[in-house]
């Protein structure tokens, strides 16, 4: 519209930008492309979203936060993905997913609390953070308690894990073996 013969400047609309400087109509806004966003009219470029969320299409005017369960790592991301089996994240808007702890296995993604990784059973261990399954005691090993990162030695010469690994025994083949003395 014009103003005592001059042109009244139009700032480009959220989700838009402008890089041509003198432009004299709106179609020379550009949308801001999938990863970006601007908030602010008037822009001369859009902003890349920050860690933790998603700008999943063109022209946005914000960006969207990751869900719990989910993390973004890098800037300009278009999409959350899910935190993988192993792992979980309780809070919105993060970039990375937490492990579960040693001693612990989780078997979903997408988990929302370290209440979703599960005690290893007795006879099995997990040594690692984010693991997604519990490991027999070796043969010579047990293990009474769950939720545990090691195996403990069977203390006595003869002895091994029983089948299930949670006690020591008396390895049966050694009996054989005095039998037929």
């Amino acid at each position: 519209s014009a103003t005592n013969g001059s042109t009244k400047c139009q700032p480009c609309e959220e989700g838009k930008y402008g890089s041509v400087e003198g432009a004299n109509s709106n179609s020379s806004c550009l949308e801001c492309e999938a990863g970006s966003f601007n908030s602010f009219p008037g822009a001369s470029e859009c902003q890349q979203c920050p860690p933790g969320s998603a700008c999943e299409s063109q022209g946005l005017d914000q960006y969207k936060q990751c869900a719990s369960g989910e993390y973004a790592l890098s800037t300009g991301s278009t999409s959350c993905s899910s935190c993988a089996a192993g792992s979980y994240q309780s809070n919105r808007g993060q970039a990375v997913c937490k492990e579960c702890p040693a001693g612990k296995y989780g078997l979903l993604p997408s988990s929302v609390s370290e209440e979703d990784c599960l005690d290893c059973p007795a006879g099995r261990y997990s040594s690692s953070k984010g693991a997604t399954a519990c490991s027999q005691c070796g043969r010579t090993q047990y293990q009474r308690d769950i939720g545990q990162a090691t195996c403990i030695e069977c203390s006595e010469a003869g002895q091994i894990g029983n089948e299930d690994r949670t006690a020591c025994m008396e390895d049966p083949s050694l009996e054989v073996l005095s039998f037929s003395l």
